[in-house]
Order: structure tokens, then sequence, then C-alpha cells
């Protein structure tokens, strides 16, 4: 702020109070002071209700200024009334992309969405068309958390999950635009505005100070603005519609005075002067002190309950101690009475009075009153306050509120851009059920539209103070999660490992999507049920982890066939089968045997010939043509190896012989002709579709007469 001099204007319910300010050599100076009385109606508790009276004080009180100083005055620094002020507190927090640094972009977007978020807690209750009723005049951080953690800056950490607390403080557009315009009538624009709790709590209980629990209360005409510090900052404003007008409106009513009389009186109650007035019916009173303030004792201690009540509520707990500024503070037995209200000792309360100010100049204003004016002027010359500044946004001309550290994200968002509209959406998230645990896979973080500022590249950090040319550009959506079995693996380090043949293996659970068993390049989707399970058969663990073929494939006479492998196995140096599970951390043997054709196909039982006996002579009977076995076209044997994907083929041979096969071999009418034969097998009588094998004693006999012929027995 260029001016070396200030015009700071005080525009009261009651009184405005303009000082001509200067800063020299570290300390402040009040070079003229003018005070003058509100016009009747002009404000009510800390609002401007008439534009026209106002700005009628206002010109007076800088005519009498130039007048003064002999200087043209065309802006002054003002303040907003507490009462105006509107605190919330919000919480924004964004998933993040897996090994991917916040960028002070990012956090810039996070803090301006909680401040958003808290502008919708005002709004709520009010219509939706009201998002430019208000406008956000400074938040502070309450903490970070980076994956529920504490944490002093998130810029350069990676998580999954970030959040920050902010306490967002908000002015309605009309009372900016009220001060505006009575500053306008009276022939000024407006250098700066900050808000009157703040600019008294800058001034009076500096930072050095701000780690004790303090509470200051500013008690003026129509409203007692609160301000409370703790841990280095303020952590909370509050605001009462009671203060000096009520023991004002009780000497009224008490002694039949007009308001202003009233007024001159309660303020001669300090002063130690006697009590004179006039009432409304010309009558010259004077009044007795002890009785006026005995009279006074019920409206005080609401007042006092009102403010106590809110300091507790906002605070939590009793201050360590109270500063109370203002007219109002000097009403006799206020002290007494906070230090009953808020159980603190008279010593820990304290009326601050311009002398514990660094302010030189003007010994004569003085007084708590004159706390908040002085404020105004330091608050402007320190670069404490807030400029109304414009700037052009994509050709389309802003005003917004400049601290002497605002960045265009400041900037931007009091002149009522949204998160929204200068940051792309994250892509959208993965949500999975695993193993019965809902587990989400973020999308990728949107980025930040482009900006430019003076035709430079610029971001959200950049300070700026005004008349700036701002072109922000589209900004770029983030990218949707894309998850794939094998994700949900490494996320999980879901691997396991077995010994087997003394050797550790590492293998991968099975992994069920929805039930169905799925590769590692399965892409999931939202709201998938998947199952992983790191207990695996002995089958399982064999193929997933050794490679090993359970089964062999071969043509067998031009018919494909699967033939298991005959394998020996034990796990933990028990026997087992392929269905026994396997668990992490076991040990596993096994050893196939191999694979040949007299054990695997039905070759191996084939028969050349058997040897019987008949009518007690031996005798060889022949198979109908001798077995002949190829594998892979070569002429094999039943002994040798088959391999994975062999073509075996087989011809001749039988697996069992019947009586019939003898007749190759045997005439029976070597036996007579014409006889009607008996014949038996080892004793038992047969027919000639009767199973013979190696070593049977077959016998024919003649039947006896009159026998009928069996079935069995064939002729």
């Amino acid at each position: 702020m260029s001016n070396p001099n200030i015009f700071a204007l005080d525009i009261g319910t009651r009184k405005i109070a303009g000082l001509i300010m200067k800063e020299r050599s570290d300390e402040f100076v009040i070079e003229e002071a003018v005070v003058r009385e509100q016009l009747p109606q002009a404000m009510q508790d800390g609002q401007i209700h008439s534009i026209d009276l106002v700005a009628k004080v206002i010109r007076s009180v800088k005519d009498e200024l130039q007048a003064l100083t002999g200087e043209k005055l065309t802006e002054a620094a003002v303040a907003a009334a507490g009462r105006s002020l509107i605190t919330r507190r919000a919480e924004s927090q964004r998933r993040l992309p897996l090994n991917e640094r916040i960028s002070t972009d990012v956090l810039r977007a996070l803090e301006m969405t909680a401040v958003q978020q808290a502008l919708e807690k005002i709004l709520k209750p009010r219509s939706t068309g009201a998002m430019d009723t208000f406008l956000c005049v400074g938040y502070t951080v309450v903490h970070y958390l980076l994956d529920g953690q504490p944490i002093g800056s998130l810029v350069g950490h990676r998580g999954s999950h970030a959040a920050v607390e902010v306490i967002a403080t908000f002015l309605p557009r009309i009372v900016v635009d009220s001060l505006g315009s009575s500053l306008e009538q009276a022939g000024l624009s407006m250098a700066s505005l900050t808000l009157e709790p703040m600019a008294a709590m800058h001034t009076v209980i500096p930072a050095t100070m701000r780690m004790l629990n303090l509470a200051l209360v500013d008690i003026g005409a129509g409203t007692s603005d609160i301000a409370i510090t703790e841990q280095g900052t303020i952590k909370a404003y509050g605001m009462v519609p009671v203060a000096g007008d009520e023991v004002t409106e009780k000497l009224a009513a008490d002694y039949l005075l007009d308001f202003m009389v009233a007024e001159n009186v309660k303020r001669q109650l300090s002063s130690g002067e006697p009590l004179r007035c006039s009432d409304v019916f010309g009558n010259e009173r004077t009044l007795e002190r002890a009785e006026v303030c005995a009279g006074l004792q019920g409206v005080i201690d609401s007042i006092v309950t009102a403010i106590s009540d809110v300091i507790l509520a906002e605070n939590g707990k009793t201050p360590r101690g109270l500063i109370l500024i203002g007219g109002g503070s000097l009403t006799p037995g206020l002290v007494e009475r906070f230090a009953q209200s808020l159980s603190l000792t008279e010593n820990l309360i304290s009326i601050r009075e311009r002398r514990s100010l660094a302010v030189k100049g003007k010994p004569d204003f003085a007084g708590p009153q004159t706390i908040t004016p002085i404020s105004i002027g330091c608050s402007h010359l320190k670069d404490q306050s807030m400029e109304v500044r414009r700037m052009t946004v994509n050709d389309q001309p802003l005003q917004f509120l400049r601290f002497a550290d605002t960045t265009l994200a400041d900037a931007l968002l009091h002149a009522g851009y949204s998160v929204r509209s200068l940051m792309g959406r994250p892509g959208h998230a993965v949500t999975l059920l695993i193993n019965e645990q809902s587990v989400t896979f973020p999308g990728t973080m949107g980025s930040i539209a482009p900006i430019t500022s003076g035709g430079r590249p610029a971001s959200l950090d950049t300070r700026i103070r005004g008349g700036e040319t701002v072109t922000l550009g589209e900004p770029k959506q983030g990218r949707d999660a894309e998850v794939f079995v094998r994700d949900i693996l490494q996320r999980r380090k879901a691997h396991g490992t077995v010994t087997i043949n003394g050797a550790p293996v590492s293998y991968q659970p099975r992994v069920r999507v929805n039930g169905e068993l799925k590769p590692d390049d399965f892409k999931l989707t939202d709201n998938d049920r998947v199952t992983i399970n790191s207990c695996l058969t002995l089958s399982q663990c064999l193929t997933d982890s050794c490679g090993e073929q359970l089964e062999t494939e071969i043509t067998l006479n031009g018919q494909q066939q699967r033939i298991r492998r005959p394998v020996a196995l034990y796990v933990n140096d028990k026997p087992a089968d392929l269905k026994t599970p396997v668990n992490p951390g076991d040990s596993v043997d096994y050893a196939f045997e191999p694979v040949t054709p007299s054990t695997l196909i039905p070759g191996a039982k084939l028969q050349a010939a058997i040897q019987v006996t008949v009518n007690g002579k031996p005798l060889t009977v022949p198979a109908a043509a001798p077995p002949e076995l190829r594998i892979n076209w070569e002429p094999a044997k039943l002994s040798q190896v088959i391999r994975n994907g062999d073509v075996l083929e087989f011809t001749g041979g039988v697996t069992d012989f019947i009586l019939s096969d003898i007749f190759r071999v045997f005439d029976p009418r070597s036996l007579g002709e014409g006889q009607n034969l008996l014949i038996t097998v080892n004793e038992q009588s047969v027919g000639f579709t009767h199973p013979i094998k190696e070593g049977d004693a077959i016998t024919f006999s003649p039947r006896p007469k009159g026998k009928l012929l069996d079935r069995q027995e064939g002729p």
C-alpha cells in the first residue's frame, strides 16, 4: 500500500471516528483525529441502514480532516463489523493416485474445496442462488492429514488419502457494498477493508501472545465482537447483538430520558463527573451514581451472560484471560461480573487502553473506544488489511479482496470461481470387495487448468496485486482407474512360498472374480467380488509353481486320450494325494513314475497264446493274430516310455480267450463221430463262450443218454 498516510475510518453504530495515520521508524503516529456522532436511524447493531445518513457524517469527518491537514482525501481504510462475520469449519478429502507426489496446485485445490464446503454450510439453509452473496475474506488451515496422520505440509508427500480442515471467514457482500456506497457518496474510494475483531486482534494481541488461550471482546454500541486465540492462531470469532445500547436504553427507560441524553449519562458513569441531565419533560436532574449503577446490574448481567456463553461455546472451555476494548467496556461493574461468569480472577481481565499500544500523537484521543479505529489504520499500514482490487479473467472484469500475500487462487475464490472450474475432476474410482473387505482404487488426479497472467505462465500460487489480465484454459480430467488381477496381488503382496523337493518356490494364489477363476490380465469392474485363496491343492501347487503336467496326452488308434501320470506325493513328510491342501511354508516332495504302454493302455494285457489241457493232454491256444505296437509309427515294446503327444497304434492280440478259441488248434471230431459231448472247464459244465485262461483243464466226454441238451452247454 503505497500511500505513507492513511485515512482510517471506524464507522460505528453511534460514532464515526476518522484518523490520519502514518508509520514512522517502527511506530505509528496519529496526526489528526475527528469523532462525530452518527445521525439517528443511520445504523443499527453495526449494520448500515441509511447510506445517505452515514455518507453525510463521513463527508463531515473527511472535510474537517482535510481542513486540518491541508491534504485532499480520496480513499479510506475501513472495517466491517464483527456482527457480519460468518465463520465455518470444513474439511476436504481426496484419494490420491499411487506413487504420485502432492503438488502445490493439488494442495491449493484441496484447500479451496474445503473453503467452498464451508460456504455451502452457510448457504444450505438459504436459497440456492445465494452463492455470490458472500465473500470469503480469509481462511486458516487447522491441520493437514496424510493417511489419517497429522502432518505439517502435504506438498511433496505420497500417500493414498489426504485431508485438510480449515476455518473460513465470510462476509455478506451487502456489507462490503454498503460500505463502498457510503464512501462513494462521501467522495471516497475504499483503500482497504478489514474486520473489526481481526484488526483489533492484530493490534492488541500480537502473534507472540497467540499461543495463549485468550478472548478479546470489543463491546461497542450495537454489538459485542469476540475473537479467541490459541496455539498461535485465531481459533474462533463470535458476536452477540447486545452491547452499550442496552445500558443506554435502560437509563432512558428508568429516568425518562431522550436516547442521546441517556447516552451522555452512560458516558459520565466512568468519568467521575456529576450525573446531570434533563428528562423528556425538561426537568433538570442530578442522578445518584450508586443508585444508577445498582439499577443497571440486571442489564449488565444479561450482557455479560450473553458474551460469556458465546466465549464458552466457541472455546469449549474457560479462556486463560479476557481482554476488553470498546466504549462499552467502561460500564461500571463489568469486570467483576465477567470474573464471576467465567470463573476468572479479576487480574486476568483487562480493559485495554490506548497507552498499551505503540502509537504516538494526539494524546487526547484516548480510551478503549479508540482501539478499533487505531487498529484499522495499523492494519492498513502493516499490509494486514484487504484491498479491493480488480482483474480480468478470460476477458471478464472481476473484483476481489487482496491481502499482501494474496495468490491467484485466493482471488479467483473471492471472485466466485469454483474448484470445478479450475481443476479437472479425478478419474472415476473402482471399488472392489476383496475377501469381503471394501477396497477403492482411485483414478488419477485431474490437472489444473492452464493459467497465464499478463501472457506469462502462472499457477494458483502466483502472488497478485490487481490489474492483472488472466487467462484460464480448460482443466484436464483425470483418467478412470484401471485395475487388473495382477494389481490386486501386487498391492496386497499376495504371494506364498513353499519348499518343493528341497528348493524354495514362490507361488501365486488363485483369484476368483464373482466366483470364476481369472488370470493375471483380467480387468476388474466396479463392485466386483474378488476372492484371493492362498491355500492351494497339491495339484494346483505342482502345476502353477513347478509347471508339471499331471496328465499325458496321447493319440491311441486315432483317438485322443488323457492319461494321469503316476506320482508319489508327500506334504511335510506325510503321504498325500493331489487334493491335499498346501499352505505357505509347507514342504512338498514328489516323484513321477514313467508311463509305459504296459501300464496305461489295453495292450498291456495282450496275450499271444495260453496253455491249457484237453482231456489231459497239453494244448497251446494261439490268438487269432499276434499283437503289434507302434509309437510314432515306429515298432515299439510295451516297456517303452510314453511322452506327451505320442501317437500309439496297436493291432492284433486279445485280452481274453474263450472256449471256442481252442477249435483253431483242436478238432473235437477226433473224439468220435456223431457223439453228443459234455464239455467241462475245471470240472464245471460250460458252453462255447465260457472264458478260459492259462492252465485251465478242459474235458470233452459223451453226454449220458436221455439227458436233455443244456442250453448253456452248446450242441
